[in-house]
């Protein structure tokens, strides 16, 4: 995959991210307010302990992605020209937020069945997570060790055309 500067592909990153924010983001809200207000209630009686294993778990599983995530871009060579490492950073930024999602709709999934807003909780700690490692060009700049003019370049978005 090529871009045509670091504007098009901090776009194509953010709308990965955004993309598979909203569904679960627009699901948790809508089903945290019908829980409240009565609209909608457990569909199986579930055990307490059951809720907080199954959130363990997933957190378990976003604190692994995260640390592979963090990992993979460390370990992108940082001595491959730029649409190389630009490339790498995209797919393995799109494949974390990928996982993070499916733990997401495991998380909605768990708010409807149990009606239990522990996973509205735990969703907001996925969240908080995913703005951490929300897609910038500085960020990325700092994670694929540019330096000098190559940094400049690229941190004016428009004027550096990568391919």
């Amino acid at each position: 995959m090529t871009f045509a500067s670091p504007e098009e592909f901090l776009d194509r990153l953010n709308q990965w991210f955004n993309g598979l924010i909203a569904l679960p983001l627009l699901l948790v809200a809508y089903g945290y307010l019908e829980i409240f207000s009565g609209g909608i209630t457990a569909m199986v009686a579930v055990n307490i302990f059951l809720i907080a294993a199954i959130i363990i778990i997933c957190l378990i599983f976003s604190i692994l992605a995260t640390r592979t995530y963090k990992n993979q871009i460390r370990a992108i060579d940082k001595t491959e020209p730029v649409p190389l490492r630009l490339t790498a950073y995209f797919f393995i930024s799109k494949s974390f937020f990928l996982k993070i999602f499916v733990v997401s709709l495991i998380s909605v999934v768990g708010l409807y069945v149990t009606g239990s807003v522990a996973f509205a909780g735990f969703y907001a700690f996925l969240l908080f997570l995913l703005s951490i490692y929300r897609p910038a060009l500085l960020n990325v700049a700092n994670k694929l060790a540019l330096k000098g003019e190559e940094r400049n370049n690229f941190l004016k978005k428009t004027s550096f055309i990568i391919n």
